[in-house]
């Protein structure tokens, strides 16, 4: 009886965040593709807490240079709790594969379906410690509704997509800086360019830009790198009043630094961790340039 009570319940393996189009969603819940046991696709919104404590679990693994993936543990019915754990190499092999099907076809083959519910089985150890957990919990404070952290939503649309790396990443963390084009997919209009950025936190990510700002964006550098011999990349800052485009100036060390992330990301599909020093001193000049344009200082 255990194991048909197990069977039954409503594991997931956690994909990415995505983002639907113009979709407004409560200022504390973002929305996640996940697959379940059976190998179908579906899109949620978890609350914030939950996204941060399956951040703060994948944080941990990825810092040990361990695979990883997150699940969500059904301890109550509506109630689902984030789980990471620790894959195989064909586990990962696996689970590029499933999220490469699920944002292009919205579903897997056959051959990948098995996959999700081994890596979700993974996450059983930890049901019995969530439920004593919640036990605990009942018992030392008043009797309350509990609340759902998982709701169905209807079907995502994969052309609203925004690919966030690494998977666990809902937002960008601004200044961002722009690392190179990229081709054109099928999800891409030709009223949108898509670029490889580096955020803040030192995450890659694929944007996608209007032509017009970026070709406007990179006459600027030119200009900037013509007039004094100098190398720059761009950088994309948020600010009260809107989004900027403005550069920053590069030396040769910092240079290199930024060519290799785009060449490990064009052979890999990720970024190397961690960042290099060049990389971070990257990172906090973007962060100067956008303190200065926050002060209302025209960009150079």
């Amino acid at each position: 009886m255990p194991l048909l009570r197990r069977s039954q319940n409503n594991d997931v393996l956690y994909l990415m965040p995505i983002r639907l189009g113009n979709e407004q969603l409560p200022e504390n819940s973002i929305r996640m593709l996940y697959c379940n046991a059976k190998g179908l696709i579906d899109s949620a919104i978890i609350d914030k807490p939950v996204y941060q404590k399956a951040r703060n679990g994948a944080t941990k693994l990825k810092r040990a240079r361990k695979n990883f993936a997150t699940i969500g543990v059904e301890v109550t019915p509506g109630k689902t709790i984030p789980c990471t754990v620790e894959i195989e190499p064909e586990q990962v092999w696996a689970l590029n594969n499933i999220l490469e099907h699920a944002i292009k076809r919205r579903k897997i083959p056959d051959i990948l379906k098995k996959y999700p519910g081994e890596i979700i089985q993974l996450g059983e150890a930890k049901r019995k410690e969530f439920e004593e957990d919640l036990v605990k919990a009942r018992h030392s404070t008043p009797v309350e509704s509990t609340p759902k952290v998982l709701y169905r939503l209807p079907y995502y649309q994969p052309e609203d997509i925004e690919v966030s790396i690494p998977t666990y990443k809902a937002r960008h963390s601004f200044p961002l800086i722009i690392l190179t084009r990229l081709s054109s997919n099928e999800e891409t209009g030709q009223d949108m360019q898509r670029a490889l950025i580096l955020d803040a936190d030192g995450d890659l990510a694929i944007m996608r830009f209007p032509p017009e700002l970026m070709d406007q964006a990179e006459k600027g550098l030119q200009e900037f790198t013509k007039a004094g011999r100098r190398d720059g990349c761009l950088v994309y800052s948020q600010h009260p009043d809107g989004l900027i485009m403005s550069h920053i100036e590069l030396n040769k060390q910092q240079r290199r630094a930024l060519d290799s992330i785009v060449q490990h990301f064009e052979k890999t599909g990720h970024c190397a961790q961690p960042i290099s020093s060049p990389v971070q001193s990257v990172i906090i000049r973007a962060r100067e340039m956008a303190s200065i344009l926050e002060n209302h200082i025209p960009p150079l």
